[in-house]
């Protein structure tokens, strides 16, 4: 704590008491102020904007060049609402919000738990991750593997604020507490669909692309045996709802890294078709590329 509190790290703290305070604010006020962070990001996020396009163009190419480019628009816009949102879940009055929220599928989640066996969430990195996941939290236990942080103000913050609903926020390189957490009979949410690159991932197609995915979660199946259930998430911004299905489990899983990777990601795609501008297409998804091939972003 002693080392959080530097100068250096002044203005980060300066700002996220800002967000503190804004996140008391209604609803409707939240969601227009992430509307014009995401129209300002457009503007401004020259670089953020080519990644956008670039990954809208190879994965929506039926669409014709004035729909890619409107939903780049709203991607950003969502992309914006998804920062609030965040703030919410880490900073704000979450529960007030509770009675907006839906979930379908936990039936069958609880039921594999009640057996004893460690049930293990295949999720992706939708917009509503955060929020999604703090309303879940209050529906069942819940540990969430995450990526460390840079910035270590940031850091702290992400893990105050995803421990105000988790059981155990998990670093991914921490396999260990990983694979504890799961033979103990836990539920573990797991987000894959990020270019790690090419060690311990293989190529599975993404809507059409061959993307690096990894294959932990094809280790992880050897060493514990735990079912995989499927999650999505979506907002409403109009009606400020929420609502989160969870899928049946994956059916032959574990045998192929391939098979596995490609099965996920077919689950990914299924679920980014219905509200394609909640995904988070600002990371380079397509970044890591098969043997001989060029690099996509420029």
């Amino acid at each position: 704590m002693r080392s959080l509190l530097a100068p250096t790290h002044w203005l980060t703290w300066i700002g996220i008491a800002l967000l503190w305070l804004l996140m008391r604010l209604p609803l409707g006020w939240l969601i227009a102020m992430g509307r014009g962070i995401g129209r300002l990001g457009y503007r401004v996020g020259k670089r953020r904007r080519n990644i956008v396009r670039t990954n809208v163009s190879l994965c929506f190419p039926d669409l014709s060049k004035p729909e890619q480019q409107r939903l780049v628009r709203e991607i950003f816009i969502s992309t914006g609402i998804a920062m609030i949102e965040t703030a919410m879940s880490w900073l704000g009055p979450i529960d007030k919000f509770l009675d907006r929220f839906t979930l379908e599928g936990l039936d069958e989640v609880t039921a594999r738990l009640e057996r004893g066996k460690g049930v293990i969430i295949v999720g992706g990195h939708y917009s509503t991750l955060d929020i999604a996941g703090a309303f879940i939290a209050r529906h069942i236990d819940i540990d969430v593997v995450y990526r460390p942080h840079k910035n270590p103000v940031i850091e702290y913050l992400t893990q105050r604020g995803r421990g105000r609903h988790f059981g155990r926020v998990i670093d991914r390189r921490d396999m260990r507490t990983l694979v504890r957490r799961v033979r103990e009979g836990k539920l573990v949410w797991y987000a894959p669909d990020q270019d790690y690159g090419r060690k311990h991932a293989v190529f599975a197609p993404f809507f059409g692309v061959p993307a690096a995915t990894i294959s932990v979660l094809t280790r992880l199946k050897r060493m514990t045996d735990a079912d995989f259930v499927f999650l999505a998430h979506y907002r409403d911004a109009r009606t400020g709802t929420w609502r989160a299905r969870f899928s049946a489990p994956f059916d032959d899983f574990g045998d192929d890294e391939l098979a596995d990777a490609t099965a996920i990601n077919r689950a990914l795609e299924g679920a980014i078709r219905l509200e394609p501008d909640q995904y988070h297409w600002v990371h380079r998804r397509f970044k890591t590329r098969p043997a001989g091939e060029l690099g996509i972003y420029g």
